[in-house]
């Protein structure tokens, strides 16, 4: 009877923490994913150093313009932890755009670990060879 509490206790222990994990490794996977997305975008589009906000919406919500009434996407993804500077010289070969995503944060419900962590800032680049172009 005690061998079999011990022995479950450690199971769900276990189990708990390899669901946590899977949950802190997709986020961070949709964060990265988001900011690839983004500069992808911010490549592909007029851009603008002083207005980043289609690309701060586009990163969050997938979509220029933020929803009514939305104030964060998914995994609580905001505007104000996006990021988007241009990188390099203007219109020569090392011109690009980076899109960073800081200030992450993830909730441990993990046993003996509890709170919220923090995430790594997630940087993403794009070479604006083509800026603007379309098809």
């Amino acid at each position: 009877m005690l061998e079999g509490a011990l022995v479950m206790s450690a199971t769900l222990g276990l189990f708990v923490f390899i669901l946590q994990m899977g949950t802190f490794l997709a986020q961070q996977q949709y964060y990265a994913e988001r900011a690839r997305a983004g500069a992808r975008y911010a490549v592909t589009t007029s851009f603008s150093s002083s207005n980043t906000t289609p690309i701060k919406n586009y990163v969050c919500y997938g979509s220029t313009t933020a929803p009514s009434g939305a104030t964060s996407g998914m995994f609580n993804l905001q505007p104000s932890m996006v990021t988007v500077t241009r990188r390099g010289t203007a219109n020569t070969w090392n011109d690009r755009i980076e899109v960073s995503i800081a200030a992450t944060s993830m909730v441990s419900h993990i046993p003996l670990l509890p709170g919220t962590l923090s995430g790594k800032t997630i940087v993403a680049t794009a070479p604006t060879q083509s800026l603007g172009a379309t098809f």
